[in-house]
């Protein structure tokens, strides 16, 4: 898969899902939430498009109830972002204090048209507290249709986890610490992925879910911000394993 000069190859493991060396952490008290095929608007969030108004709906997605943002594709349709501002000053505080989870459950749903992923981007998860330190995660798939993810900001790995396929992935980022000194990892469908600790802005405070950046379908079923969770060791690499369904994941570290 070709890349943008902008990313150097890191690291190439062989593991098995289910052997990672870490699990995700517990959480503590949500904040924000959507949940299944409710309309967003009701639970809180705003919605802004790209440009022209995408397709919402919800919908039965073989069993999994979900809410649909649509981009066919045409100038009459585009994609766009749901935005929760009204985060109180207790909630951020408690945020800040102990410790914040970031969650978004989602499908993409169909064939995108990026034309050279992993360095465009169809979904974006955007988490900004106390206007100092923003927390972006972007996703795409790749040609086989397995997730790429990936931080906004410098020093994030891109990892491509092959074999996981484009159904449904659960992504928890944990972030514990100080905003100047923390740890924040990533986990999918329960197991870590990657550590990054986001970037210095000043935007927000905020909870965005946004997609699709091009022609596409994304189904979200969850989407969490919350305060709390279990501090766990620095990540200490990754368990091999031999056998069947071994999945490759490919890191490679942004430079600038």
């Amino acid at each position: 898969m070709s890349i943008r000069s902008s990313f150097r190859p890191v690291w190439i493991l062989a593991v098995a899902l289910g052997f990672f060396s870490q699990s995700a952490p517990s959480h503590g008290q949500i904040l924000v939430q959507h949940l299944a095929d409710t309309d967003p608007l009701t639970e809180g969030f705003t919605f802004e498009a790209f440009g022209n108004q995408p397709g919402l709906s919800a919908v039965n997605d073989g069993g999994t109830p979900a809410w649909q943002i649509l981009d066919d594709n045409s100038p009459s349709a585009e994609g766009g972002r749901y935005k929760y501002q009204s985060l109180s000053l207790a909630q951020e505080a408690s945020l800040l204090q102990n410790g914040f989870f970031a969650r978004a459950k989602f499908r993409m749903a169909s064939v995108f048209s990026n034309s050279n992923p992993p360095t465009d981007y169809n979904v974006e998860l955007n988490v900004t507290l106390n206007t100092q330190r923003r927390f972006v995660l972007q996703w795409n798939l790749s040609a086989d249709g397995d997730p790429i993810v990936f931080g906004s900001g410098d020093g994030s790995p891109v990892v491509e986890v092959n074999g996981a396929g484009s159904g449904y992935h659960d992504w928890i980022y944990d972030y514990t610490g100080t905003l100047n000194g923390g740890i924040g990892k990533l986990f999918m469908d329960g197991q870590f992925v990657f550590q990054w600790t986001g970037f210095a802005d000043s935007f927000g405070p905020e909870y965005q879910f946004e997609g699709p950046r091009t022609s596409g379908t994304v189904n979200w079923t969850v989407g969490q911000l919350g305060s709390g969770n279990q501090v766990l060791p620095e990540p200490n690499g990754l368990a091999l394993a031999v056998g069947a369904g071994l999945v490759l994941l490919r890191s490679r570290r942004m430079r600038g």
